[in-house]
């Protein structure tokens, strides 16, 4: 109850911040399936399997509040492009430690 009345209340920059997080985490999903199907570890297989089968979810509960809010998600009109496959484990470490740092501050009270 908390986060949708925080939803509610959160201003017009901070919304919009939101709003594109949810649709680079989609994409981000696409992305740690892309580098799950061309890593030559079993280990990072399994857990990119594991990430890319959580990430979908985590947006869709987001997104679900959001319009639980009647609040709209707008799609962004910026492109995505995909990382090339050859991006080794710290570039995929440091890809998911940006997007906790991005979930971490639009759930706080600073300013995006």
């Amino acid at each position: 109850m908390a986060f949708k009345q925080y939803l509610k209340e959160m201003d017009e920059v901070r919304f919009n911040a939101l709003n594109e997080f949810v649709f680079d985490l989609m994409f981000f999903a696409v992305q740690v399936h892309a580098w799950h199907l061309q890593t030559g570890s079993y280990a990072a297989h399994i857990a990119l399997n594991d990430l890319y089968d959580a990430l979908p979810g985590f947006a869709d509960g987001i997104a679900e509040a959001i319009i639980g809010t009647n609040r709209k998600l707008t799609t962004p009109t910026k492109p995505y492009t995909f990382i090339q496959s050859d991006a080794d484990i710290n570039g995929i470490v440091g890809a998911i430690d940006s997007f906790k740092a991005i979930a971490t501050q639009l759930t706080t009270n600073d300013e995006v």
